[in-house]
Order: C-alpha cells, then sequence, then structure tokens
C-alpha cells in the first residue's frame, strides 16, 4: 500500500512539476531526431474548410491534431506583418492590390475567400494576432518570412512566443549563419533543399557541417530521384526529414490525393523510404487517421496525455509484452541497457551489436532518473540479466520532469545500483555524454552539472568496484561538447556516434561480450 501511495504521489508531482504546454511537447519531439511519432504540418491551416491562412483555419487545424500550422507572411504598406500567401490579395479576398501597397486598416476591411473563391466571413490577419491566440498550443512554420527575420523575432519576443516558430529558407548555409546566426540558438531554423537538383548531398552536408539544423524539408519533382533514400540514412538520429504531399511536383508524385487512394505508395513511401517524420499536407484528417492506424502518431490529445501519465507515467506499458515474451523463453540476458532515448535509438537503430552479444536495450524517450528508478524492477530485476549498465541523467539536467538537484540524480542512480547488486545483478554505471545546451529546454546549460555528476558517478564506482563506462572521454571533442559529426543536437548521438559508444561499451563489457 505504501508503496502505491507513493509511487502515486511521485507521479502526480512529476505531472504538476514540468508544466508543459502541448507546444513545448511538440517542440521537444520536433528537435528529438529519435522520437517515433509523424508529425503533422497542416499547408496555411484547415483552408479546404476555412479560407487560407485565417484564424478559424488556424483552430481548425489545432483541433485536428495538428504539431505544426504553416502559415505565408507578406509586408504591408505600413510595416505590418499578415498572413497572406500571394503577393497580391486579388485570389483569396474580396479586395484587390499587392500587399505591399496596402496599409493594415484598408486590408482589415476586405473578406477573405473559400478555396472556390466564395466569400466567408473571415478575415486577414496579423502574425501576432495569429500567435497570441495560439500562445502554447501548435509550432508555426513561417514561409516567406526569411526576409523579415528581425521583425519576426521582434514579434516573437513580444508574444513570449519564441519557441514555437520553424523558420525556413533556400539561402546558403554561411548567408543563414551571418546575417541572422544570433537568432538561431532561440528558434528553430530549417533548410529547404530540392534533392532532384545537381549538388543536393552536398549541400545538405555543408548545413550539417555549419547550422546543424534538426530537421530539413525536402522536395522533388523527378519520380525516378533516389537521392532521399541517401538523405534518410545520412540524417538517420542527426535530423528530422520534412516532405510536402500537397501536390506531386513537390513528392515526385505521391501527393496527398494518390497517397489516400494508396497510402502505401504515398504516405507510406515518404515515411518508410525517405525517411518522413514531418509531413505537410493539406489533407489533414486522412493522414492523422493513416498515421493514428500505423501508431505512429499519439491519438489523444494533452488531457488525455496528462490523465495518462497519470495511469502510467513510468510507462510500464512499454515493454510489458517484450518483458514477458523474454521471460517465457528463460532467456537470460547477458547486459540490459536502461536509459533514456540515447538508449531507446540506440537498440533501434543498431539492433545487431545487441542480438549478437545478446544484449537487450530498455531505454524510453524522455525519461529522467526517477522514471527509471520507478520501473527498474520491471524492465531489469525481472529479466534477471547478468549486469545492467544504467546511463542516466541528461533529462534530468533538462529538467524534462522540473527541478532536480544533482545529488538527487546521482541518488537515483545510486538506488538502482543498490537495487541491481541486492539481485545478484553487476551494475555497470555510464557517464553522460558531454552536453552542455539542451535544444528542447534553452534556458538549460548543463555543461557544468554533467561533469560534476559524471565525476561523482566515477567514484561511487571505483568504491563499489563497480564497472564505469566513460562515454564522456571517447565522445569530448575537448571543450565539453560532441562534434558534429557524432552528435547533431549536442546531445544524443548519430551512427557515428553509436560507433564510438559501441567501442567503449565492449572494452566495459568485456567479459560479458561473446
Amino acid at each position: 500500500m505504501k508503496k502505491i501511495l507513493f509511487l502515486s504521489a511521485l507521479a502526480a508531482t512529476a505531472i504538476g512539476a514540468s508544466a508543459q504546454t502541448p507546444a513545448d511537447t511538440m517542440r521537444m519531439n520536433f528537435l528529438n531526431p529519435h522520437h517515433d511519432e509523424v508529425l503533422v504540418a497542416v499547408h496555411r491551416g484547415d483552408w479546404r474548410n476555412y479560407a487560407e491562412n485565417c484564424l478559424e483555419g488556424i483552430e481548425s487545424a489545432v483541433k485536428m491534431g495538428a504539431d505544426i500550422v504553416e502559415i505565408d507572411l507578406w509586408r504591408t504598406a505600413d510595416g505590418e506583418l499578415v498572413l497572406m500567401h500571394d503577393r497580391t490579395i486579388d485570389r483569396t479576398s474580396t479586395g484587390k492590390g499587392k500587399v505591399a501597397d496596402l496599409t493594415l486598416d484598408s486590408i482589415r476591411g476586405v473578406q477573405l475567400r473559400n478555396g472556390v473563391r466564395a466569400r466567408t466571413p473571415y478575415r486577414i490577419p496579423t502574425l501576432e494576432e495569429a500567435l497570441v491566440a495560439n500562445k502554447g498550443r501548435v509550432l508555426f512554420n513561417l514561409d516567406k518570412a526569411f526576409d523579415y527575420f528581425d521583425q519576426v523575432m521582434e514579434i516573437l519576443d513580444r508574444t513570449g512566443t519564441t519557441s514555437q516558430v520553424i523558420m525556413k529558407s533556400e539561402a546558403p548555409a554561411g548567408e543563414v549563419k551571418e546575417k541572422y546566426g544570433k537568432y538561431l540558438d532561440r528558434v528553430i531554423y530549417m533548410p529547404i533543399v530540392r534533392i532532384d537538383r545537381p549538388g543536393a548531398v552536398e549541400k545538405v552536408k555543408e548545413y550539417l557541417d555549419v547550422l546543424a539544423p534538426p530537421a530539413f524539408e525536402f522536395t522533388y519533382a523527378d519520380s525516378t530521384c533516389t537521392t532521399g533514400v541517401e538523405l534518410a540514412e545520412m540524417l538517420k538520429g542527426r535530423s528530422r526529414v520534412w516532405y510536402n504531399s500537397l501536390w506531386g511536383s513537390l513528392c515526385g508524385g505521391r501527393d496527398d490525393f494518390a497517397s489516400m487512394k494508396r497510402p502505401a505508395d504515398g504516405w507510406g513511401y515518404l515515411i518508410d523510404s525517405l525517411g518522413c517524420s514531418i509531413m505537410q499536407t493539406d489533407q489533414p484528417a486522412p493522414l492523422i487517421k493513416y498515421l493514428k492506424d500505423r501508431r505512429l502518431k499519439d491519438s489523444l490529445r494533452e488531457k488525455d496525455r496528462a490523465r495518462e501519465r497519470a495511469r502510467d507515467w513510468a510507462k510500464f506499458s512499454r515493454y510489458a509484452e517484450k518483458n514477458d515474451s523474454l521471460i517465457a523463453t528463460g532467456t537470460r540476458p547477458e547486459v540490459v541497457f536502461m536509459g533514456n532515448s540515447i538508449t531507446d535509438a540506440w537498440a533501434k537503430h543498431r539492433p545487431g551489436f545487441f542480438s549478437a552479444n545478446n544484449f537487450t536495450g530498455r531505454g524510453i524517450s524522455g525519461q529522467t532518473s526517477s522514471h527509471m528508478l520507478v520501473r527498474f524492477q520491471e524492465d531489469v530485476i525481472a529479466l534477471h540479466p547478468k549486469a545492467v549498465v544504467i546511463l542516466a541523467g541528461i533529462n534530468d539536467l533538462a529538467q524534462n520532469n522540473g527541478t532536480i538537484s544533482v545529488e538527487n540524480i546521482f541518488g537515483n542512480i545510486k538506488s538502482m545500483c543498490q537495487l541491481a547488486k541486492a539481485n545478484g545483478i553487476e551494475p555497470a554505471v555510464a557517464s553522460l555524454l558531454p552536453s552542455d545546451s539542451i535544444r528542447w529546454n534553452k534556458s538549460v546549460k548543463a555543461g557544468d552539472s554533467v561533469r560534476r555528476l559524471n565525476q561523482m558517478l566515477r567514484d561511487y564506482a571505483a568504491e563499489n568496484k563497480f564497472i564505469y563506462v566513460d562515454y564522456y572521454t571517447a565522445l569530448d571533442n575537448g571543450t565539453g561538447h560532441m562534434d558534429t559529426n557524432v552528435s547533431a543536437d549536442g546531445v544524443h548521438p548519430t551512427l557515428a556516434g553509436y560507433d564510438i559508444m559501441e567501442a567503449v561499451a565492449k572494452k566495459s563489457l568485456k567479459k560479458y561480450i561473446k
């Protein structure tokens, strides 16, 4: 009974402490290249049922479950940024003229037209109005906004919505860094690359070297183009990949209408063969249903997520079936790897390393040491491994579960080691990877805390004659960071990073290596 009360209180405290908005969660998922979910971007809002770039269409997209709403910007004669795709308002409204020649007051006097040019009651909103109306609710991808970058940032700062915006352009990496580098640690920037043109792969490599973007938007018209397959492999574990299924010339003919007829050859191909993990669509409802049917998108809205976290805060259900199956076979793993998204993605992207050595991965994206301690019985002890590698702490420092001291993080890891030892399992304490800036929580600089916690873990392992798995030293570039070839975001390893980690693990666990 005491255990049940303790776990319930712990879960409730964690939910209250995190206080994340839906947009915070969407941003965190966007910045995590290992996140399983395919994010949905709705083009110009739900314009098929409302009108392009209107507040009502944005509201509909949010309610449908959009993670991102794409909107377009133009600047009026009196310097206001308004939502409008075309250079003129002729096609989409009851008015006429170039946006640049019209004042905001004159634009406010017209009504928007829908997709068949019928008059609607909807008006042309400003960027600021759209941001304020949706603060904390959804991410915005701003198209045609690159030339207004400075003004956009002023509005974002004024409205407190900097974390909700994705800027993008086809500008060369050097130009982006020179002009707007001062903003790139605060706002997401995504390059656009036409991958069926010569030099596309080299252009992507340059962006990776100069900007290390969390995502790329790729377009291609040539249905025979295979560059996307190469890029999917290159970016695995480094950056998300965005494709547009709006019309055929953007996705090699695998557009929304083709996808609704044959989903596997359309959306499915973009996801499974080209690594698409962000899809921009004009058909959000069918796409979201398709993703939910494939369990590639969470069907729960935020209130339901909170209730779900309260029911299964530590995610016991994640590995329940796999644990039961493993126990039923009577097979005893040599080593269980307990961890967060770093361990989770390792087992997914490098399954050969685990299967060849009878290792088992039990990582869950986003988890803190508190989550791991709570599920340690089910995901480690019940499997009766010979050893367990515990890699925890970076999400604690990122405040995924609220503020926690380095001492308490250490205490959680120490408790897991004690539980393992008491059950005849050899603990292997892993260092945190060299990280400082946390993409999903820019207010955190983790470098000093990472080094302090690692020293505590090293000393504890030495005092108790436990294995210490020193990933930090192997991955450190000498500045307390990882080079971009081994970590695109400064936290999660690339495939090259996992090569290094595997070498360290093999050396540290040599008595368990077959």
